[in-house]
């Protein structure tokens, strides 16, 4: 949990204010500021398939929902009857996936590791998409569940694995949102899905989820209040990797100046507590931040944040650095989506020594190639320096790494598509135990119903 300290208690007050302010009665529709966006929490399919509006236009229940930005995303709303709720209430399906991992264990093969060995490797799994807009409330729920075996897997093969995306949204009142991003992963695969980078899997299995709750509050026409709270974490369920248990959590308030139709500025803090399974490397974080939500048009949104950031280490020493997160997302035309992503400062690592002042980016390209053919391409490219101690000394687990995925899908029939992916993971590190590169393949199938 948070500590108690007086920048905590103030942002629970301001949130408290907004409530009872709002309880006094409803007031006119008119303006409101605020993007909207969630990152950590929606993945990108979800957001892939979600009209962007400028929040003006979200001031009537019919016209959608927005969202706040901020944490790595960029401004997103979701509105009924277009984007990714121009679809059937609820939709079924069926995925059966076949790939070739050629290393398993995510390992270098140095001298006392594991080797480095390949697998195929099945999966099958059952979903249900939920979309639903009824009176003040808005939901998307993505969900998947099945089973991924490991044919030369040591131990056992055959591993659960589930996923979840969803993004909720109710209206509390004409001036009051509360909304709720979700997102979880259990799997044995590394992924880079995560807001703290890449997660390494070394062949076990692993949870891995996010979640960003905003309540919003239109004060004035021109200035909102946004109080928000964001946890994400990774859990390892094998004991040999629980010192790399973790949990991040930030509890950030903002005031909104809707600047114009298109344009909201945003004045920022944050308060954050990361906390591991490993003693010696918790910390706190102080941020202090400007920027502004983007909803340039409907094909067009970004958000940015810049400022400082102080870490307080468990031992009591701080130490500052300049903080950035930067998003966006562009519909270049009905066919072709883009997105970007930047982040550098302090953030917490998937291993035992705590936190990495890293830079991070990466971009994705969804493009239509026919009305059944439609490809995918993402690379994404992170500098960690991994810090130990009180005075933030750089230790040998750093490192570089590049993620690259290419794909295709064709829809067979209405229903029935098919797919390849191409995944490629190289880290580089002075560390045996942490540098690895790996390939993996997939083919597969998907029926909906």
């Amino acid at each position: 949990m948070l500590k108690r300290t007086p920048a905590f208690l103030a942002l629970i007050l301001g949130a408290t204010y907004a409530i009872a302010q709002d309880a006094s009665g409803p007031v006119a529709t008119g303006t409101t500021s605020g993007g909207g966006s969630s990152g950590a929490a929606a993945s990108g399919t979800t957001q892939a398939n979600i009209l962007t509006s400028t929040p003006e236009e979200t001031a009537d229940i019919s016209e959608g929902f927005s969202i706040p930005g901020g944490y790595g995303n960029a401004p997103l709303n979701f509105t009924p009857g277009q984007g990714h709720f121009d679809r059937p209430a609820v939709q079924f399906n069926t995925t059966v996936q076949q790939s070739y991992d050629d290393n398993i264990y995510s390992s270098s093969g140095a001298s006392g590791l594991n080797p480095i060995k390949g697998s195929m490797m099945t999966n099958l799994s059952e979903g249900v998409s939920l979309l639903l807009s009824q009176g003040r409330t808005g939901l998307s729920l993505d969900a998947n569940a099945g089973a991924q075996y490991v044919w030369d897997r040591d131990g056992d093969k055959l591993t659960p694995v589930f996923g979840l995306d969803t993004i909720y949204a109710y209206r509390l009142s004409p001036r009051t949102q509360l909304s709720v991003q979700l997102g979880a992963v259990y799997q044995t695969q590394s992924s880079y899905n995560s807001l703290n980078g890449l997660t390494d899997s070394n062949g076990k299995p692993y949870l891995t989820g996010n979640m960003k709750v905003d309540l919003l509050y239109r004060w004035t026409p021109r200035i909102s209040l946004d109080t928000t709270y964001v946890a994400y974490g990774t859990y390892y369920t094998d004991s040999d990797y629980q010192d790399s248990n973790h949990i991040n959590q930030i509890i950030g308030e903002s005031v909104r100046y809707s600047w114009s139709r298109n344009v909201t500025a945003i004045l920022e803090g944050r308060v954050g507590q990361d906390t591991y399974d490993h003693s010696g490397s918790d910390s706190q974080t102080y941020y202090a931040l400007v920027g502004a939500d983007f909803t340039l048009s409907r094909r067009l949104s970004s958000a940015i944040r810049l400022g400082s950031q102080t870490r307080v280490n468990d031992g009591g020493t701080s130490n500052t650095s300049p903080y950035v997160e930067t998003t966006a997302n562009y519909i270049l035309t009905r066919t072709t989506l883009l997105g970007w992503n930047l982040r550098y400062g302090y953030n917490d690592s998937n291993s035992s020594t705590g936190a990495s002042k890293s830079f991070r980016t990466g971009i994705t390209l969804n493009q239509s190639v026919t009305s059944r053919l439609r490809a995918n391409l993402s690379i994404n490219v992170e500098n960690a320096d991994a810090l130990q101690g009180d005075n933030d000394v750089t230790v040998s687990n750093s490192y570089f790494s590049i993620i690259g995925t290419v794909g295709a899908s064709y829809a067979v029939t209405k229903d029935l598509s098919v797919f390849a992916n191409y995944n490629r993971i190289e880290k580089n590190s002075p560390s045996d135990y942490v540098q690895y590169s790996k390939n993996v393949y997939s083919i597969g199938a998907s029926y909906q119903y």
